[in-house]
This record gives structure tokens, sequence and C-alpha cells, in this order.
């Protein structure tokens, strides 16, 4: 069997320059040089970070205003909101792409109503002007100049993806003052297409057509809700992946087209004990590039606690009605299993001497 070597120009357009060429060969070589262990992800960002260091006078269209800037001024998004300590740092932390520290993961597991959607949100739209602030996004991330850059959000239906998170979307870019008088989109139901080929794109667990883009972020909306591979398993079903598959495929879909600055945020509540995100919430905390928020003890954060606004005492009707699902949503406890047939494991396992 011949080797088959992949050249740069056969990525290119007819209308890309040398620049253009050079700047996929580049790419290549980093990926390369990633999946053959010659280099690391940390090595990537530190060559991105010595780029904007060393040419910070030229690579920018506008200097970019810094975070809370961005989020309350009344020429940029003009928030009527302030986020909660913990929310802001996660936005932060999480839409940096040019600047460190510069993390590929973020891991949020909040109680339902903490403001999960809300932060994704104003990542994306972070990241979106970042990009923006740059003379050419695409040269300076070595792409071809007429290529997409995609964010992504990829929610577990697509009525989810149409009707809830993406419609909050568009809603927050009509009404920001950036977005009305200097980086005006086009906007469709599924779309929202920014200057300088930006995109965000919404996207679902149902439909692998995303998995098409140039995502520099993509976000994975309520995962735990995504089916487990176990639950496809039992189902005979082949036509969708699970949680974990859909992980995977877009960590590999990021880290091949932005090795070392493009992002995964896995966001949910848990729906049982061991479950997905529960899994990645405690791995994440051992992992340098992954940024985790939680309490100084290492646990999720509660709704009440991520989003001051709320208190527990809000939520009193549904801890009587259900307690142990109201313990999942709010403070990310969950029980051991969906719909469990035994509701209070303690005795059994008791029975079988399990440590408990």
């Amino acid at each position: 069997m011949s080797d088959s070597v992949l050249e740069p120009n056969s990525l290119l357009s007819d209308n890309s320059t040398e620049d253009d060429s050079q700047g996929v060969a580049d790419s290549l070589a980093s990926i390369s040089n990633i999946l053959l262990n010659k280099t690391n992800i940390q090595t990537v960002e530190r060559q991105f970070s010595k780029i904007v260091e060393d040419n910070s006078d030229s690579i920018y269209e506008e200097e970019p205003v810094d975070i809370e800037t961005f989020l309350y001024s009344p020429d940029y998004l003009g928030l009527n909101i302030t986020l909660s300590e913990p929310q802001l740092a996660f936005v932060d932390n999480s839409s940096r792409i040019y600047e460190g520290p510069i993390y590929t993961e973020g891991v949020l597991q909040s109680g339902q109503g903490s403001g999960k959607d809300t932060c994704s949100i104003f990542i994306n739209l972070r990241i979106v002007y970042l990009l923006w602030c740059l003379k050419s996004p695409q040269t300076f991330f070595k792409m071809a100049t007429n290529s997409f850059i995609d964010l992504i959000n990829v929610a577990p239906t697509a009525d989810i993806a149409k009707n809830i998170y993406f419609q909050t979307l568009i809603n927050i870019v009509k009404d920001s003052p950036l977005f009305k008088n200097k980086i005006t989109p086009k906007i469709t139901s599924k779309l929202i297409d920014f200057p300088k080929n930006i995109r965000l794109i919404s996207g679902n667990s149902e439909d692998e057509s995303w998995q098409g883009y140039t995502p520099i972020l993509i976000v994975l909306d309520e995962i735990d809700a995504f089916k487990s591979e176990m639950e496809l398993m039992r189902s005979r079903s082949l036509r969708h992946e699970g949680a974990e598959g859909v992980y995977k495929t877009a960590k590999a879909l990021v880290q091949s087209r932005f090795p070392g600055i493009g992002k995964i945020l896995c966001l949910s509540w848990p729906r049982f004990k061991g479950s997905f995100i529960q899994r990645r919430f405690q791995a994440g905390l051992l992992e340098d590039k992954t940024n985790v928020p939680a309490n100084e003890n290492g646990t999720p954060y509660c709704t009440w606690e991520f989003n001051p606004t709320k208190t527990k005492d809000d939520f009193l009707d549904f801890y009587r009605t259900d307690p142990d699902l109201a313990k999942a949503r709010f403070e990310c406890d969950p029980p051991y299993a969906r719909d469990a047939f035994i509701k209070d494991p303690v005795p059994v396992l008791r029975a079988f001497d399990a440590d408990i």
C-alpha cells in the first residue's frame, strides 16, 4: 500500500496567495508534529502567544477591550445584569484565544438555573469579538484567507437547539450595541454570519452535519441529557452517537482545526452518579488545560452558589415534590440511576457490606 501525502496546495482556493500557502503548510506541520509526538499542545500555545507579543501593533484592526468593558459598556453588549465572580471568571478564562492562560476545555457542572447557557453565550460572543478585532483572523491562525472560523453549539435535540439556546443568542445579538453598530451580522434560524467569515452555528446531537465545519469552539450543552453509550446499546440505536462519542468527535474536530487554541465546553447538571459530566468534572480538576469552576473543596456549584440571584428557598416546592431530583438539578447530587427502580439504594448496599 502506497503512502499518501496531503499537499498544502490541495487545501487552497484559486484566489489564495503565497502567504496562504505558507500558512496552511505551517498549520499542517504543527498538527503533524503533535500527532507524531514531536511537540505538544503547550508548545503550540507558546508559539501563538509569542505572535501576539511580537506583533501587537500590527495584528489588530482594533485593540480589544477587557472582559468587563465588553460585557457592561453601553458601546459593547451593554448588559443590565452583573455576573457573579465565578460566572465572570468562567467567561473570561473560557474565551481567551490569543493571550494566556489559554484553556482547551471547560467543564461546568452546576445546578439548573445557575446561568450555564448565559455564560456560554457570552463566551461565544466574546470569541467572535476577539476574532473580529484581528486584521485577519485567518492570517493570524495561518489559514487560507477565505476560510470560515466557526463556533458551534450542540444541544441534546433539534427543538432545544433552535427554540431555546439559539433564539436566546439571537436576541442578545440583536439587542447588543456592538453588533448593531459595528459588527453587523446576517442572521438565520440556524446560523449567524459575522464579517471576516466568522460564524455561529446551531447544532444538535441528533444531526451530524455540524461535524463538517471548522470550529474554534464547540459547546456541548446539557451533555448529560445526551444518551450514554450504554443507553444507545440497550436501544440498539446505530443512528446517533452518545455523550462520549459526541465529546470525542468534537474534541478531535477542534484540535485538528486549531491545535492548542480551540476549545470544548461541556455544560450540564448531573442526571445520575458517575454520569458523563461528573466523570469529566473530576478528571478536569487534575488537568492543566481544562477550566473547571468549583468550590474550594472541589465540589461543583449549587444553583445559588454560581448564580447568587437565586436561593434554595426558590425551589422549596420542587424539593417537597421530588427531593431526589431536586438535589440532582440544583445541588449536583444525583441518584445512582435515572428513574431508578430502587429509590433508596443505601439499605441494599449495606446488605452487601458496601463502603458508603
